[in-house]
């Protein structure tokens, strides 16, 4: 096949090489032995932090939505209907203007206008 002549022999290792870089996970981090014990209780500090924090968020995306939603809701709606009665008490009215609706030739279906 043609596939694997071309593919075979050089490009191979390069498209091997850019798979498993693509492919690859994020290892844990580890600390070397000699970290010392200030710095390394204050990265976990800050780790700890950063989980509460993101945990808090996503509370507060998740419960926090629902209520939002619901006044939003109420409050759009109450401006809708107002909206939709004033409509039917004031309907608009169509202003013949001179550069609207010109029909130089009669259209080919209905009444023509």
């Amino acid at each position: 096949m043609a596939s694997r002549s071309l593919f075979g022999s050089r490009l191979a290792p390069a498209v091997r090489s850019l798979r498993t870089r693509n492919y690859s996970s994020v290892a844990p981090p580890h600390y070397p032995a000699n970290i010392n014990p200030h710095v390394k209780a204050e990265i976990e500090a800050i780790k700890h932090h950063a989980e509460k924090t993101t945990e808090l968020w996503r509370r507060i995306s998740i419960y926090g939505m629902f209520p939002i939603l619901g006044i939003t809701a109420y409050v759009v709606y109450g401006m809708a209907v107002d909206h939709i009665h004033h409509l039917h008490e004031h309907p608009p009215t169509f202003k013949k203007y001179d550069y609207l609706r010109i029909r130089n030739r009669p259209f080919p279906w209905g009444d023509g206008k």
